[in-house]
């Protein structure tokens, strides 16, 4: 059986909606992006009309991705007309759920035909037998040149077949396999002449946990981030940066999509009882409809198919979670690698979620307790502490109204194990860097390094995170580094704009100019950074559904309106307002004496986000197994 996936005509990339224009300073560059086969509508029944193909989700050992599945003895295939320089690529796996009696694998073969061709051509044929070979046990990437069918009208096809009678150990003669197949995300576009004529990459690096003061070249006096701070030198550094709420599941929705934790719901309820509302715009999806490879890479639990962050991606890889967590940053940055390189010659976007510096603060050697007080002895610091765990220190404040004294040496011992932590994923994302300069991608793509939330060290009476919306927990680092074509308004230079996270999404979209309406452009940075000039500093929105019990927990919110700061939390200090200009750390509470100004920024924040109802969301049942998740991390006890 063949079905027939017609293209509606044509599958020239120069006629196609999807392809993106040049990238900016470049006129005229040609750039053609990959057209996603899955997004075509299919023949079914060739006498029938033309549906749309429904992919599903496939895991293989961590990693996640958009696929469709065949039947064994069935074909699947596309009538194409080839770009010049056609490249084709695609994923190929063993279905995992697939009831297996006849041998153990089975044999796929991509073939092409052109209309005055009399058989098949074989481009590719493999043997999958993922129980004997480890390395068929995960996806199998495929790039297949079609440079010689260039300007043709063909058909190619992928056919699934049965084992070979003398593989057939159980003697099943006739026995369905069902869906053996599983095909990912394949993908047809036109190679470049050059690196030059490529369109710009969008990779997203965020570093779970990583305060903006952790870095070197944002203050931090230990020199932990070389790597980071060399690229902090050749982008744009934002010296006044937030995260829209101080913990990973509201941020990171947040950062993914623009929209701020009460519109998309996620982790603004107690814990475990929210999911990310389905109509949120995540960024992954505008850079697939618009061909792009996706990929993410979360070494986070919380980051993961579950919550829903998968929408978009093609490539959802969560083997960085599994087994030891302390290599995580080496692990994910291995996978990366091998998925960059594999798609270098395709347009990607590309999230990379690394969970160091996240506690505990167990970094491996060398960078252990290369940043510790060595004057410190050991043997005067609990165990714990030792291990770099903060929870018995955090349990121990939790319900407490006034903050208990805590040896200042202890706090210490356990900022050098976190500075060892932020030192190796520093280490790990210059191997990723080294990488994409090898293979000539990193001048052809935006870099972005940032921070979901910050970490507490005892500076407001507390440790870890969640718990409040002070500078320690929102204040986050942010690097953009352009493309090399990208000018010299958007070359190496400080801003100190105050901007937040949610206007990311819309600045990736601007970059990219796939923004989806006026509102979305004019929330991008880009226009202002062109113009090498300030932007008017605007109010920025926070806001948190603490997870911790006592004076923290509840729904907090709170506004920055350069250089003010106001925070509504729920315990005993409802309203604060701080100056940061004078007072960066926040030692200084102002409500009392300015109940003016309290009450505009109050007024300010009702007038331009709503004061809002909690999100339905909240009140649904606990899902046990996110609870799990957030326990595990520190958010539950």
């Amino acid at each position: 059986m063949l079905v027939l996936l017609p293209l509606l005509g044509s599958c020239q990339p120069e006629l196609s909606t999807n392809r993106p224009p040049a990238p900016r300073g470049s006129p005229g560059v040609e750039s053609r992006v990959g057209i996603d086969l899955f997004t075509l509508p299919a023949l079914r029944d060739p006498a029938g009309p033309s549906v749309l193909l429904s992919p599903t989700r496939t895991d293989l050992r961590g990693q996640n991705r958009r696929s469709l599945r065949v039947k064994t003895g069935e074909s699947l295939g596309w009538k194409l007309s080839l770009p010049p320089r056609a490249r084709l690529g695609f994923g190929v796996a063993m279905n995992p759920e697939a009831w297996i009696l006849r041998g153990d694998g089975i044999w796929v073969t991509l073939s092409l035909r052109a209309p005055e061709d009399s058989s098949w051509t074989t481009l590719w044929d493999q043997w999958i037998c993922p129980r004997d070979l480890p390395d068929h046990r995960r996806w199998i990437d495929v790039r297949v040149d079609l440079e010689a069918w260039s300007g043709r009208e063909v058909m190619v096809r992928w056919e699934c077949a049965a084992s070979p009678p003398e593989h057939d150990m159980l003697k099943s003669e006739g026995r369905d396999q069902g869906e053996s197949l599983v095909l990912s995300t394949p993908w047809l576009r036109s190679a470049p002449r050059s690196s030059r004529d490529a369109a710009a990459n969008v990779l997203v690096i965020v570093i779970d946990t990583l305060r903006q003061d952790a870095l070197h070249c944002f203050g931090n006096p230990a020199p932990v981030s070389p790597r980071l701070d060399a690229l902090a030198a050749e982008g744009l550094r934002f010296l006044r940066a937030w995260a829209p709420s101080s913990w990973t599941h509201p941020s990171t929705a947040s950062l993914l999509s623009g929209w701020r934790p009460s519109q998309h719901g996620l982790g603004m309820g107690p814990a475990g009882t929210t999911h990310l509302h389905p109509d949120t715009p995540l960024l992954a999806l505008d850079f697939q409809a618009a061909g792009y490879a996706t990929a993410a890479f979360s070494a986070n639990r919380i980051v993961s198919v579950d919550e829903g962050f998968a929408r978009g991606f093609d490539h959802f890889d969560l083997r960085a979670c599994q087994n030891e967590p302390v290599f995580s940053a080496q692990r994910l940055t291995r996978f990366a690698l091998q998925w960059l390189e594999s798609h270098r010659d395709q347009p990607f976007f590309a999230y990379l979620h690394y969970f160091d510096p996240h506690g505990p603060y167990q970094a491996p050697p060398p960078y252990t307790r290369r940043f510790v007080d060595t004057p410190s002895a050991d043997r005067r610091i609990p165990a714990g502490i030792r291990q770099g765990r903060t929870n018995p220190l955090r349990d121990s404040l939790q319900d407490s109204t006034r903050a208990p004294a805590i040896a200042p040496d202890r706090i210490r011992y356990l900022q050098g194990l976190y500075d060892g932590e932020v030192a190796y994923v520093d280490h790990w994302i210059g191997r990723l860097l080294e990488g994409l300069r090898e293979w000539d991608l990193l001048d052809r793509t935006l870099v972005v390094v940032t921070s979901d939330h910050g970490e507490e060290f005892y500076e407001h009476g507390f440790f870890q995170h969640g718990h409040s919306l002070h500078e320690e927990l929102v204040r986050i680092p942010l690097i953009l580094r352009f493309p090399s074509r990208g000018g010299p308004a958007l070359a190496s230079r400080r801003i100190s704009t105050p901007v937040s996270l949610l206007d990311l999404a819309p600045t990736l979209r601007d970059f990219a100019e796939l923004s989806r309406d006026d509102e979305d452009r004019a929330r991008s940075w880009l226009r202002w950074l062109e113009s090498d000039s300030a932007a008017v500093s605007p109010a920025l929105p926070l806001a948190n559904y603490s997870v911790a019990t006592g004076r923290w927990a509840g729904r907090q919110r709170a506004l920055v309106q350069w250089p003010w700061k106001w925070i509504e939390n729920r315990g005993p200090d409802r309203d604060q307002l701080f100056d940061l200009s004078r007072d960066p750390s926040e030692t200084l509470d102002l409500a009392a004496e300015e109940p003016r100004l309290r009450r505009q920024m109050r007024e300010l924040y009702t007038r331009l986000f709503g004061e809002g109802p909690a999100p339905a969301a909240a009140d649904s049942p606990v899902d046990p197994v996110r609870l799990e998740k957030l326990r595990a991390l520190g958010y539950v006890h």
